[in-house]
C-alpha cells in the first residue's frame, strides 16, 4: 500500500507534466512571468543576472549585469564589462534593448526569431526547452536559442542564446519590484528622461548653452561627471571629450549612438555648471580605440601555415575575431587610464574633495582590473598559437619599476599597442604584413612585458 500511494503521488505531480508540449511550457512560462512581474507607474523592476560568455575559440568570460524596467522604458547598467555591452549589443540589433534581459517579451522574441519547433525535456526538477534556428534565423546570426524554466510555479530562470561566433547565458540572480522612491535618481533619469516643457528646457540642441554656475568646484564636478561617465562604461571607446571654457565644464559627446545620447542628456543636460554638445571636434581629433565589428579578409601576403593550422577560413576568422576583441579591450581600459593620469600627473589631485579623490581611485582601479580581465583572456590565446607553431609557452618576467601608476600607465599602452599591431599584422590584410616565424616571438615578448606592466599596475592601485 506505501508503495502504490508513493506511485500514485508520483503519477499526480509528474503525470500531467509528461504531455505539456514544448509550446505549452512556453505559454504558460511568459503567462506567468508576466504576472509576476507586472507594476504599476510607480513601481520599477530590477533584475541582476549573470552572463557567462563563451567566444569560440577562446576562454570563457563573465559579466553580471544590472537592468531596471518601468512602465515607460528600460534601463541596461552595463558598466566597463565587455561582456555586458556584447549582449546588449545583440539585443539592440534585434529590437530587444529596452526589455530587461530576462523577460517573456524577449523569450518570446528570441524564440520567434530562432523559427524552429521547440522541444522540451526534463532535467529534475525542471523543463528544458531548446528551439534550433532555421535558414532564417541563421542568417541574422542566432544558431539556437534554450531556456529553463521551473515546474513548480513556470519561472523562467535562464536562457542561453547561441550565435556564429559565442554563446552567451543569462542565469538570473534576483528580480525585484521597488517602489518609485527606492530607485536611485540617477537610474530614474536614464529610465525616465524628463521631458520638454516652456518653463524648464532640456538641452538636445548639439549648439544650445546654459549660463555658467560659479559656485561650482570644477575640479570635483569633472570628477563627477567622469565617474558618471564610468559608471555607464562611457569612458571605454565612446567619442567623448571633457574639456573647461571660462568656468563651465564642456561635454562633447559626438559620434555615440542614440540610446547613448539620451542617456548623457538625461543624466547631464540640466546638471549645474556642464555644458553638454553633441558636435564634431574641429581638430578632428577622433578616439584611438574601436570596437571589432568585421574581420578584415585574408590578404594573398598572409602566411598560408595559419589557415592550415585552423584547418579552415572560418576558424581563423573566429580566433581572429576573439584575440582582436581582447586587445580592443585591454586598449581601451588602458586609454581611458592614459586620459586619467594625463588630466591629474602624480601631486596634481590637491584640489579634489575627499569624496572625489574616492572617484578617482576607484575608477583607475576599475581599469587596472579591466586591463587584468583581458589578459587573463588574451595570454591563453597567444598561448595556443605559440604551442601550435611549437614555441614556449609565455613566461612571467620581473616588472621594470617605476615611479608612479601614471608612468607606468605610458608604458604599458605602449606596450598594448605595438602587441595589437603585431595580432593585425598577422591575422589581418595589414601594410606591413608579418609571417609566423617573425610574428610569434615578438607576440610572446610583447605579451609577457604587457603581463609584467599590468602586474605593477596593480600593485600600485590596489
Amino acid at each position: 500500500s506505501a508503495a502504490l500511494a508513493l506511485l500514485l503521488s508520483v503519477l499526480l505531480i509528474w503525470g500531467p507534466m509528461q504531455t505539456v508540449s514544448a509550446k505549452e511550457v512556453l505559454q504558460r512560462a511568459t503567462a506567468a512571468d508576466t504576472g509576476r512581474l507586472a507594476i504599476t507607474p510607480q513601481q520599477v523592476i530590477r533584475q541582476k543576472v549573470r552572463v557567462p560568455e563563451k567566444p569560440r575559440l577562446a576562454p570563457e568570460r563573465t559579466g553580471r549585469l544590472e537592468s531596471w524596467k518601468s512602465t515607460k522604458s528600460a534601463y541596461w547598467e552595463t558598466g566597463p564589462h565587455t561582456v555586458n555591452a556584447d549582449l546588449w549589443h545583440r539585443y539592440e540589433e534585434n529590437g530587444l534593448a529596452l526589455n530587461l534581459p530576462l523577460s517573456p517579451p524577449v523569450l518570446e522574441a528570441w524564440v520567434a526569431l530562432a523559427g524552429s519547433e521547440p522541444k522540451a525535456s526534463r532535467e529534475g526538477g525542471s523543463i528544458e526547452v531548446q528551439v534550433a534556428s532555421n535558414a532564417e534565423g541563421r542568417a541574422r546570426g542566432l544558431e539556437e536559442c534554450s531556456f529553463r524554466v521551473e515546474s513548480r510555479n513556470w519561472h523562467v530562470d535562464e536562457m542561453t542564446l547561441s550565435f556564429e561566433n559565442a554563446t552567451f547565458q543569462i542565469d538570473e540572480e534576483e528580480s525585484s519590484i521597488l517602489d518609485r522612491r527606492d530607485v536611485p535618481v540617477d537610474v530614474l533619469a536614464r529610465l525616465e528622461p524628463p521631458e520638454p516643457s516652456a518653463a524648464a528646457p532640456v538641452i538636445h540642441a548639439p549648439s544650445a548653452r546654459r549660463n555658467a554656475v560659479p559656485t561650482v568646484n570644477l575640479d570635483d564636478l569633472e570628477m563627477t561627471v567622469r565617474y558618471e561617465l564610468h559608471q555607464m562604461g562611457a569612458d571605454l571607446g565612446d567619442s567623448i571629450e571633457i574639456s573647461r571654457s571660462q568656468s563651465e565644464l564642456v561635454v562633447n559627446a559626438w559620434g555615440v549612438s542614440s540610446q547613448r545620447k539620451d542617456q548623457l542628456t538625461a543624466l547631464l543636460a540640466n546638471k549645474p555648471g556642464v555644458q553638454l554638445e553633441f558636435q564634431s571636434p574641429a581638430n578632428g581629433h577622433r578616439n584611438p580605440t574601436h570596437a571589432i565589428t568585421a574581420v578584415p579578409p585574408r590578404s594573398a601576403q598572409q602566411d598560408n601555415r595559419l589557415l592550415a593550422f585552423f584547418g579552415g577560413a572560418d576558424a581563423e576568422e573566429n580566433y581572429t575575431r576573439g584575440v582582436l576583441q581582447s586587445s580592443t579591450d585591454i586598449l581601451a581600459h588602458l586609454y581611458a587610464l592614459q586620459e586619467l593620469a594625463v588630466r591629474w600627473p602624480p601631486g596634481q589631485d590637491s584640489n579634489l574633495s575627499s569624496a572625489a579623490k574616492t572617484q578617482f581611485a576607484t575608477m583607475v582601479r576599475d581599469h587596472v582590473h579591466g586591463v587584468q580581465t583581458g589578459l587573463s583572456e588574451l595570454t591563453p590565446q597567444i598561448d595556443f598559437l605559440l604551442k601550435g607553431f611549437g614555441y614556449e609557452a609565455i613566461q612571467t618576467i620581473p616588472a621594470a619599476g617605476s615611479t608612479s601608476w601614471q608612468a607606468t600607465t605610458a608604458s604599458t599602452l605602449e606596450r598594448a599597442r605595438t602587441l595589437d599591431h603585431i595580432l593585425r599584422s598577422l591575422l589581418t590584410t595589414s601594410e606591413t604584413p608579418m609571417n609566423v616565424d617573425e610574428a610569434l616571438p615578438k607576440l610572446k615578448q610583447s605579451v609577457q612585458e604587457l603581463e609584467s606592466g599590468a602586474h605593477e599596475l596593480l600593485e600600485m592601485t590596489q
